[in-house]
């Protein structure tokens, strides 16, 4: 079974490379508007912070932690120094 991520989209599609990666290691995804759309049909939700703002990765930790499954953050390197544990994210 393949790799099944959720990909919170609410403010703006992923950066095109992110996608290309990940289409190349073999992982599925699904592009995600709505919290109440990720579900445990997915094994791992991800968020692109170098085009959706920080104030969604809050409620979407929470929404991973209610259904058990991880939540990666992907950050553009300048904003590495601003990542906060707080932030409910599994990986960065």
């Amino acid at each position: 079974m393949p790799y099944n991520l959720a990909i919170f989209t609410k403010d703006g599609d992923p950066d095109s490379g992110l996608l290309r990666i990940l289409e190349e290691e073999g992982l599925t995804y699904t592009l995600v508007a709505q919290l109440e759309d990720i579900n445990k049909d997915y094994q791992a939700a991800l968020i692109d912070l170098s085009v959706s703002p920080q104030r969604d990765v809050e409620p979407l930790g929470q929404r991973c932690q209610e259904l058990s499954i991880p939540l990666i953050c992907v950050l553009p390197h300048r904003n590495l120094p601003r990542y906060d544990h707080s932030w409910g994210a599994t990986d960065f």
